[in-house]
């Protein structure tokens, strides 16, 4: 049996004219002359401004429910023959007498007094060791106190040689107490930074405040810096772009004699480090990042 089939071909301009969208600003209908001052004309009012809200959150009822009253109240129980079993009876000598008897000879009886008692022991050891109602004044003692205002003055002022205006991110005294101090200097907005932004952080003495005694050039501005409080002539600091930077000020470098891969290192600036001394038993030095 063979197989019919008709086929209908149509031409694309009998689909008619495509339609083509386009966005333009809205239009103001006019009111045909005919219905000027007509009835229908006073049937609609026009208006400026048209706000519509639209808010897609599921709007939750609040209930509230009125629970039952909780009534609590003291009671006590008052103890006179002392906490016996109900079969002993507190008022009868031999009976309480017959009870400590089989009470002693059980054997977990001799385990558990030398517990009890070291715990007891413990326990006013502790006591012990603090008085906590010791008069430390005797009754009538007047202390004079000092009634003169505390006072401040400045030693010496540390200005920044760089004319941007920078702030001062961190500070770190000498470990020697000698007055010397190390200060960082950044500018923590990053759009206000450039290829241009100084760089130098500086090495005050507050004995010759006029100029720093020690200039540290970083490859990033450095947000914080500190002394070796073991070895003072070393300093680390931590710079903006996450890298930490190490000076030996004996070396009168101004550059850092080395510092952490940036790879390896923060993705934010580093704010603030430490020294930490860590020694193992085997005579190793572990350091802890």
């Amino acid at each position: 049996m063979s197989l019919l089939y008709f086929q209908r071909t149509r031409l694309r301009k009998d689909f008619g004219t495509p339609i083509n969208f386009s966005d333009f600003k809205g239009r103001m209908r006019s009111i045909p002359s005919e219905e000027v001052g007509s009835e229908s004309e006073k049937q609609w009012v026009q208006k400026r401004y048209q706000t519509i809200e639209i808010d897609c959150t599921p709007q939750y009822a609040q209930h509230t429910a009125d629970t039952g009253n909780f009534v609590q109240k003291n009671e006590g129980t008052l103890f006179v023959n002392g906490a016996w079993p109900k079969k002993i009876k507190g008022g009868e000598i031999t009976e309480r007498q017959r009870y400590l008897q089989r009470l002693t000879a059980e054997p977990a009886y001799h385990m558990e007094v030398p517990r009890v008692c070291d715990t007891a022991a413990n326990t006013v050891l502790q006591n012990n060791t603090l008085n906590l109602y010791e008069q430390h004044f005797a009754d009538g003692d007047v202390f004079e106190t000092d009634e003169s205002t505390m006072s401040l003055k400045t030693l010496c002022v540390l200005k920044d040689p760089c004319n941007l205006n920078r702030h001062a991110t961190k500070l770190s005294w000498h470990p020697d107490g000698s007055g010397k101090i190390a200060v960082s200097y950044s500018t923590m907005k990053f759009q206000k930074m450039n290829d241009d932004t100084p760089r130098s952080s500086y090495i005050w003495d507050i004995n010759h405040p006029n100029q720093p005694e020690f200039e540290l050039i970083p490859q990033s501005p450095l947000c914080c810096l500190r002394f070796n409080p073991k070895t003072h002539d070393h300093l680390a600091g931590g710079m903006y772009n996450g890298v930490v930077g190490f000076w030996d000020v004996r070396k009168e470098s101004r550059r850092p004699v080395s510092t952490s891969n940036i790879e390896f290192s923060h993705r934010d600036p580093v704010f603030d480090l430490r020294y930490v001394s860590s020694r193992s038993g085997t005579g190793e030095t572990l350091p802890w990042g």
